[in-house]
């Protein structure tokens, strides 16, 4: 008897191949939704003939329809953009940062109905906090993952002194399974990650971020504030060269604010840590530099107490502040938009 072409034996003999077509219909979706702005069609129709005509679709996206991401020439990032002219970023004389842990070079990143980021020359310092501060939509979020590398730009550059591993990204909330514990989470974290680090790295973190008394206990019950904790222990054992924050004080009490400020200040004097946050008073404690976002566009970049005297109200008895020097670079009404 013919055994049946739906056989186990050859289900087994297709499944190379079925294997091989998705993973090329995984990668070119990918490559179409998180790369470049796709040439002559929007992304949707792309995704849409690359499903509907596999091969021939695909091969008609990666031929026809691929954008390659585009260099930016040295000195274009503040001359020009999708949205029009673009301003210099302003930046204090003198400013400049040496020997950067991240440097962008004209980086810009394309969204058909929406700001993206546009001509963005950004520098790390190696140690201290630079706090990315913006308006909603003004590219804060794009700008985190270009220089994560979870997004490609669609022209200019970013440029780390330091391997992928080494960069470590800190959600807001961090969600871990509730039966761990943090020891448990934070070594399982250094024996994937960073295994050329010692057990006792574990044990170092832990005390570091404030979790040794309760590195036993299950994490279903803590509070987000100690969760936090857990999420900047997982990152710290890795023993990463920058760290990113992303609204990493937006669910805390104003005593566990201020023990996460310190925390950061003691952390910035060994590393780079990128925080993006809401609470620009938390910026003005924490930030050694800061970066304004402004409609995709970086219109200032330097020293936290330098955008400060920026502000139209320095000469009141409360001094200089953070938040009206920034709604007086950004024309922004609201405090409420910021973030």
């Amino acid at each position: 008897m013919i055994e049946s072409d739906l056989s186990p034996r050859g289900l087994a003999a297709l499944a190379p191949a079925l294997l091989l077509i998705a993973v090329m219909l995984l990668a070119g979706l990918l490559d179409i939704w998180r790369g470049p702005r796709p040439r002559h069609l929007p992304r949707a129709v792309w995704t849409a003939a690359v499903l509907a005509s596999f091969p021939w679709g695909l091969l008609a996206y990666l031929f026809l329809g691929r954008a390659e991401a585009r260099t930016a020439e040295p000195g274009t990032a503040g001359r020009a953009g999708p949205g029009g002219p673009v301003a210099r970023t302003l930046s204090p004389p003198g400013y400049a940062v040496a020997d950067p842990v991240v440097r962008t070079t004209g980086l810009v990143r394309e969204y058909g109905r929406g700001t993206g980021v546009c001509g963005v020359d950004l520098a790390l310092a190696r140690r201290g906090v630079y706090g990315l501060v913006g308006p909603n939509g003004s590219g804060k979020t794009t700008l985190i993952g270009l220089i994560a590398g979870t997004r490609r730009p669609d022209a200019g550059r970013v440029d780390r002194a330091f391997s992928p591993e080494r960069l470590a990204l800190c959600p807001d909330t961090p969600v871990f399974e509730s039966w761990l514990a943090p020891r448990e989470i934070v070594d399982l974290a250094r024996r994937m990650i960073a295994p050329h680090r010692p057990a006792s790295a574990t044990a170092e973190v832990l005390a570091e971020v404030g979790l040794t008394s309760v590195a036993g206990r299950r994490v279903g019950g803590f509070s987000r504030g100690m969760t936090q904790r857990v999420g900047l222990a997982v990152a710290l054992v890795t023993d990463p060269e920058l760290i990113i924050m992303d609204e990493p004080a937006a669910t805390l009490d104003p005593a566990g604010r201020a023990d996460l400020i310190a925390l950061l200040g003691r952390l910035g004097e060994r590393l780079a840590i990128l925080l993006s946050s809401h609470d620009l008073g938390q910026i003005q404690r924490a930030a050694t530099a800061v970066g304004v976002l402004h409609r995709g566009r970086l219109v200032y970049q330097g020293p936290t107490a330098d955008l400060v005297r920026h502000d139209p109200g320095g000469h009141d008895p409360g001094g200089h502040d953070l938040e009206r020097a920034f709604l007086a670079l950004t024309g922004t009404e609201r405090p409420v938009c910021v973030g």
